[in-house]
């Protein structure tokens, strides 16, 4: 961690509905956390996802987390606190073909268990 940027690593859950294999050979992505930007970027780093079933891939980032937080007043304010996110993108199944756009929202706590 630094004081203007931190590293993170982004575990990220594919799964694939199709009786056959999902090669995927690229992605790119651009996550928001409480609608600003916190990272984005691009993977090519290739991976199947089998047939009816779910493969995990993790992309490395860097991001600053206090342009998002820096609002919040102290660490228990951040702790307690729920975050919305915004995962959207692209998936490349070969290249030169049109990708396959997604995307994901939710919310997420920084604790297990929520807000105490």
């Amino acid at each position: 961690m630094g004081l203007l940027e931190q590293k993170y690593r982004l575990r990220l859950s594919l799964k694939n509905p199709n009786p056959f294999p999902l090669p995927i050979a690229s992605l790119n992505y651009q996550l928001n956390i409480n609608d600003q930007e916190f990272t984005k970027g691009v993977s090519n780093q290739a991976i199947t996802v089998p047939a009816s079933g779910e493969e995990f891939l993790d992309i490395d980032v860097a991001s600053n987390l206090m342009r998002i937080v820096g609002q919040l007043s102290g660490l228990k304010s951040l702790l307690n606190r729920n975050f919305n996110y915004n995962l959207a993108g692209g998936i490349s199944v070969m290249e030169g073909a049109p990708q396959i756009p997604f995307e994901y929202k939710g919310d997420i706590s920084l604790l297990w268990g929520g807000s105490n």
